[in-house]
């Protein structure tokens, strides 16, 4: 929502008619996801993650960019996300509480 907002407010005459800017973010692994898990737990998160390789997951992930450019959305001053570990603690507290 903080990108939207953001959106409406910046100087548009920059951009040249492209419209289209990646937005910063993250790149995670389930590895990374499950160690962010057990950090913000301080339960070994492994116990509970069989990682099976599954054919259709590879074939579509596997066409996705490793990375994107995200410089001009940074020059113009778009927030990025949060760390990991706070994206994590967020989903955690509000499963909590629902």
């Amino acid at each position: 929502i903080a990108q939207l907002l953001h959106a409406a407010t910046i100087d548009t005459t920059g951009l040249a008619g492209n419209r289209a800017i990646n937005m910063p973010g993250l790149t995670v692994t389930v590895g990374g996801i499950t160690a962010g898990l057990s950090r913000i737990t301080e339960c070994d998160m492994t116990e509970f993650v069989t990682y099976l390789p599954d054919e259709a997951t590879t074939a579509t992930v596997s066409g996705w960019p490793d990375a994107v450019d995200t410089d001009m959305a940074e020059r113009l001053g778009f927030p990025a996300d949060p760390g990991l570990d706070d994206i994590l603690k967020t989903y955690l507290d509000r499963q909590v509480t629902a």
